[in-house]
């Protein structure tokens, strides 16, 4: 079988989805934990804002793949 023809599951396709949440969510805590630290704040701030952003751009991206029934 090549790789065209593989079929898609809805389980692959939520797995994916959920990977993608959480892999979005890391990349934000990694931003912004690289700006604020480079801004000048403290490590247990930096390690604030980081988490923060992870939450939030986690919930984002897991909201949109809820709305758009990929989830």
């Amino acid at each position: 079988m090549s790789a065209q023809n593989l079929p898609v599951t809805p389980t692959t396709t939520k797995v994916m989805g959920l990977i993608i949440g959480f892999l979005s969510g890391v990349i934000g805590a990694l931003v912004a934990m690289l700006l604020s630290r480079h801004l000048g704040a403290t490590g247990m701030e930096s390690a604030i804002y980081s988490a923060v952003s992870f939450v939030s751009t986690a919930m984002f991206v897991f909201f949109l793949e809820e709305k758009l029934g990929l989830i």
